[in-house]
């Protein structure tokens, strides 16, 4: 069985289709991508993890699976750090799914 890739937009680095989906499989991380989504694509890591009741470790974990699967970027603007749902890339490859998450 062959792994189908994804162009990640704007660089030659391939995206893993069953990445972002495995990514999206845990019940935290689809809850964040959801906060991002109905928050207009990007929030404050500090205001996610009170939404989501999760802990600043934990946090960390799920922002950098979801991140090295595409799904988010990270600013860093000074001390505070936004995530941000990579809505454009998704939107162009997934056609669809943000708007459907449940």
């Amino acid at each position: 069985m062959t792994r189908r890739s994804l162009p990640e937009a704007g660089s030659g680095r391939r995206l893993d289709r069953v990445r972002v989906f495995r990514a999206l499989g845990d019940a935290t991380r689809l809850e964040i991508v959801r906060r991002l989504r109905d928050a207009g694509g990007s929030m404050a890591c500090s205001e996610l993890v009170s939404d989501c009741a999760i802990s600043r470790p934990s946090s960390s974990y799920h922002y950098k699976e979801l991140e090295q699967a595409g799904v988010i970027t990270r600013e860093k603007l000074g001390q505070h750090v936004r995530v941000v749902l990579n809505r454009e890339l998704l939107d162009l490859e997934l056609p669809g799914l943000v708007d459907h998450l449940v």
